[in-house]
């Protein structure tokens, strides 16, 4: 009797144990599914419906919806864009929406936001062609007069480019702002100008623009104004991958990269491959530009003479320029070069710069910046008298028929730097100092050694003064 009290007992604590692991189970799976739900992990949708099914949700829609197909136009279908007249968020829940390179998007009104999240847009606009009643229509992929916001996005192979309508401008085309948050714009292809055009303002941080093409101007953006360009990436656009047209503009770039930006394969973009400005750049800070090809200021162009620009922790490789500016060409000023390495930078007049002033450059490397004809000026070329300051700072290699390392109509000042090699021995074609000032220059514990010139090989001037050489 006692044993069968023992087994009795011994059953019943494994019955409750068992009861313990199995809710223990259920509740590390609702755990789990809470958290999934909580970080927002669902499913891309796998099915496929049309423009018309689109444009009845929209129309339908509150302040929110979460797409639950992918859309894709087909004939028949509204061509001229979905029209939204109110305040939309569009969570694509990585959808697809799928022009068929024949039919606009949407088309948003004047006071309206409306944010694109998680969502893929393809094949958006185009040219359509109507042979019988001979008439050609552009579709841009979205026209916006409100405020319109990209986050987690990917605009991709749109293209606007058609012998029989030239001039287009804008795949996105905007009066309003346009925000751009973790974004991707690849391969799309607009007549004129611009992937995204608008005369407003674009904010832009941590996105991709690669191998947009236009025939005019902006590449991949054309705004009126953007006030910080941060942690994104372009490369490969043609015409210049950002212009910006407003003269009251003033951009910053941050911890950005500029790469090979240029006119086709192997063609140069009229001014400016990677931004090209009609206002001010205030700040240049670690970012990279290289191989950007342009007949004027290869990666920068800023045509405004009040700015004034400061760069900081930037690498400049590889740029050229047919004519003026191997990396930035300014009617403004540098007010300083902090820190940044220039290498294989090209122009025959200003190898790296031409501006009207550099106020000072510090702990900077310069190294095989110029160009090998006997007309050529500078890598630093300078067209006002103001002078300049260069502090620990290394000329190696920069080569030009006058002023191989700098040529200014002002003065310089070289403390504890170096100059050297500013001629090829092969060439030897420098004809007035690896330095060449009109003004008054400087020099305290600084090296100058193995350049080559038929006047003045180390510093052509004026006046001189050495201290401690």
């Amino acid at each position: 009797m006692k044993n069968k009290k023992y087994i009795i007992l011994i059953l019943c604590i494994i019955a409750l144990f068992s009861m313990q692991f199995v809710s223990a189970s259920d509740n590390t799976d609702i755990d789990v599914l809470a958290d999934a739900n909580d970080n927002g992990i669902l499913l891309a949708p796998t099915e496929t419906q049309s423009f018309s099914n689109l444009k009845d949700v929209i129309d339908s829609a509150g302040d929110e919806i979460t797409l639950e197909y992918n859309y894709k136009y087909n004939e028949g279908n509204p061509q001229t864009g979905i029209n939204i007249t109110k305040n939309l968020i569009i969570n694509g829940n990585g959808a697809t929406i799928d022009g068929s390179n024949a039919a606009a998007l949407f088309n948003i009104s004047e006071g309206v936001t409306v944010t694109l999240k998680n969502l893929t847009i393809q094949n958006a606009g185009g040219v359509y062609h109507d042979w019988d009643a001979q008439t050609v229509t552009a579709f841009h992929a979205i026209y916006s007069e409100g405020t319109l916001n990209f986050v987690d996005c990917t605009f991709k192979d749109s293209n606007i480019d058609d012998w029989s309508h030239p001039n287009v401008n804008g795949s996105i085309y905007s009066t309003g702002d346009i925000n751009i948050q973790n974004s991707k714009f690849i391969d799309n292809t607009i007549a004129t100008c611009g992937v995204i055009y608008t005369t407003g303002t674009v904010t832009l941080n941590n996105s991709y623009f690669s191998e947009n093409k236009a025939s005019s101007k902006a590449g991949a953006i054309y705004a009126g104004n953007i006030p910080l360009i941060e942690n994104s990436i372009f490369e490969s656009n043609e015409g210049s991958a950002v212009y910006i047209s407003n003269e009251n503009s003033v951009t910053s770039v941050k911890n950005s990269t500029f790469n090979s930006n240029r006119q086709g394969s192997y063609g140069f973009t009229e001014r400016g491959a990677a931004i090209y400005t009609n206002g001010i750049i205030d700040l240049i800070e670690d970012s990279v530009f290289s191989l950007n090809w342009a007949k004027n200021g290869s990666a920068i162009y800023i045509s405004n003479e009040n700015s004034v620009t400061k760069i900081n922790n930037s690498n400049f490789t590889e740029n050229l320029a047919q004519e003026n500016g191997g990396v930035i060409y300014t009617e403004g000023k540098i007010d300083s070069i902090k820190d940044s390495i220039f290498n294989n930078n090209m122009a025959p007049i200003g190898g790296v710069l031409y501006t009207k002033s550099v106020n000072m450059i510090n702990n900077s490397t310069f190294d095989n910046c110029g160009y090998y004809t006997d007309t050529s000026k500078g890598a630093i070329y300078i067209t006002g008298s103001d002078d300049l300051i260069i502090i620990n700072s290394t000329f190696d290699t920069c080569n030009a028929g006058e002023g191989g390392a700098i040529y200014t109509h002002g003065g310089v000042s070289l403390i504890d730097s170096k100059i050297t090699g500013c001629v090829d021995d092969s060439y030897s074609i420098l004809t007035k100092g690896a330095v060449y000032a009109d003004g008054d220059v400087y020099i305290e514990n600084t090296t100058i050694t193995n350049n080559f010139a038929k006047e003045g090989s180390a510093v052509y001037t004026i006046v001189l003064d050495i201290e401690n050489l």
